[in-house]
């Protein structure tokens, strides 16, 4: 994926992402998961000292989909990596028409109880917003996950 969307990695190279990986089995393991669950993964942004994964699969996969925050928030930990949050959701957004169908969690976005931060695709153009689906069978998520570079 990396060499197949050049447009997305401006900033990186993938000797460098490999040698993180490699560095870092346990971020493969992650993954390798985020694969078998048909997120896509590939490198969003480098931020800092480290490049930031995320599923680019154009619209949450199947997998993931009719889940509350908490669940989404669990289930993305127990694979090893954590919710998108609002910047890298927007940096995505910026590659693509994403999630035009259905809405993601984002992390960091607890407002009040029970509301959380949401994000999707209306017309090309990212939204952000709280809760914006009226049931969780339109709500997923993405995944994220940092990876130091070396």
């Amino acid at each position: 994926r990396f060499e197949s969307h050049p447009e997305r990695h401006e900033e990186g190279e993938w000797a460098e992402a490999e040698k993180s990986l490699l560095a870092h089995p346990e971020k493969m393991a992650v993954l390798k998961k985020l694969e078998e669950t048909g997120g896509e993964p590939d490198v969003l942004m480098v931020d800092g000292d480290s490049f930031v994964f995320c599923d680019f699969s154009n619209e949450i996969p199947a997998s993931r989909r009719k889940f509350t925050y908490t669940k989404a928030e669990d289930q993305a930990k127990n694979f090893g990596a954590g919710l998108m949050d609002e910047a890298q959701y927007r940096h995505l957004q910026g590659f693509g028409n994403f999630d035009t169908d259905f809405v993601c969690w984002l992390r960091g976005g607890a407002r009040r109880c029970g509301d959380a931060l949401c994000g999707y695709s209306s017309g090309g153009k990212p939204r952000i917003g709280e809760r914006v689906a009226r049931s969780y069978a339109r709500m997923g998520f993405r995944c994220a996950l940092r990876v130091p570079k070396v």
